[in-house]
């Protein structure tokens, strides 16, 4: 019958070579002066690879995975899990730790040899990593940290109010069945959980056609029917979302002159009746 182990029976089995090895081959080489928090040492002083104890004569082939994952701030438990047992004659206590490792350098077909080393702050956590030769160390940057993610790009919509309402008409029964299904869309992008933490301003726009102060009324009235789809069709928390009216301000359209006809005027300011989404950081 197999036997699985799980990851603590293997670091106890792996303590427990670790401390026979210690009881058999002494204390260890101690280097000069380590810092308290393991980040240097006066002296290092380097134990001969053929020193190696009898169970790592050989020496290990690490990948660079596992080489990639070291790190100051391990404990002893994690490096053992990485690497194994020193290769020398440390214990559990000493605070360095020396491996002898086999590393294919970059366009090389063969391996070369180098002795790793690791310094503990009194911690119990590894403080500092060193290489001898110098020369090995480019070898164990293969695997570099991943980039970061590029950043988010801002939650923007914009809908033409053409497609919500009617010309002139604001309220919620006016709303047109396209209009319905895009406002759906903007509701269900607003519930996403990258957007929940977000405060939602909803602007509506109005063309010049008209006083500026019935323009005004309009995108508000509009403004407040889109909002109250949102929360009451769309499920968006109200508390979540702000909306207001801008009148005829920041029109988009363009060559629409006032001696063009009453209809063609209306088409052509279409861009300026529209309402947009904008999310941003609770402040």
């Amino acid at each position: 019958m197999k036997t699985f182990h799980t990851p603590g029976v293997r670091v106890l089995r792996l303590l427990t070579v670790l401390l026979s090895t210690a009881a058999l081959m002494g204390c260890g080489t101690l280097s000069k002066g380590i810092e308290q928090d393991g980040s240097s040492a006066q002296t290092l002083v380097w134990p001969a690879p053929q020193d190696a104890n009898s169970l790592a004569k050989d020496g290990t082939y690490p990948t660079p995975e596992s080489l990639g994952l070291l790190h100051p701030g391990l404990d002893k438990a994690q490096v053992l899990q990485l690497l194994g047992p020193p290769h020398f004659h440390e214990g559990f206590g000493p605070r360095e730790w020396d491996y002898l490792v086999h590393l294919r350098q970059p366009g090389a077909s063969d391996f070369t040899t180098c002795q790793l080393k690791l310094l503990f702050g009194k911690d119990g956590k590894v403080g500092s990593l060193h290489w001898k030769p110098a020369g090995c160390l480019p070898a164990t940057q293969a695997v570099a940290a991943p980039a970061p993610p590029p950043p988010a790009k801002p939650y923007a919509r914009t809908l033409q109010l053409d497609v919500l309402f009617p010309f002139d008409l604001w309220e919620m029964k006016d709303l047109q069945p396209e209009g319905k299904r895009q406002l759906d869309t903007f509701a269900a992008e607003l519930r996403a959980p990258e957007l929940m933490a977000k405060r939602i301003t909803l602007r509506a726009y109005a063309d010049r056609l008209g006083g500026a102060a019935y323009n005004l009324r309009l995108s508000e009235r509009r403004a407040a029917t889109i909002a109250r789809y949102l929360t009451q069709q769309g499920g968006v928390d109200p508390s979540r979302l702000h909306s207001v009216g801008m009148g005829a301000s920041d029109p988009v359209s363009q060559g629409c002159s006032n001696a063009m006809p009453r209809v063609a005027l209306i088409a052509c300011l279409a861009p300026d009746r529209r309402v947009t989404l904008t999310a941003a950081d609770v402040p």
